[in-house]
């Protein structure tokens, strides 16, 4: 177990424990995914302050997003494990 304390929260502290600990390789990668996120942040805020956005075309112009043909027939994966989720209706 990793015997500094990195987080005030028990819950974060013991999921870092459990899945990064003090393995360096997994450390490097919490550190470059921080990285990446500060990055798109920045990204982000200056497309904002520029006034730039990404805007979806209508729908009547035939454009429409299509999810991967695995995912349209209710297979989803997790993990690169494959599952169905179970439709349940409501009344």
């Amino acid at each position: 177990m990793s015997s500094v304390r990195r987080f005030e929260s028990d819950t974060l502290q013991y999921f870092w424990d459990r899945y990064v600990g003090d393995d360096p390789e997994r450390i490097s990668e919490y550190e470059q995914c921080g990285a990446d996120i500060e990055v798109a942040q920045l990204i982000y805020d200056m497309r904002t302050e520029a006034g730039l956005r990404v805007e979806r075309p209508p729908e009547s112009d035939g454009w429409q997003a299509k999810a991967p043909a695995s995912q349209r027939a209710g297979a989803r994966t997790l993990w690169g494990r494959r599952f169905r989720l179970p439709i349940i209706g409501f009344s």
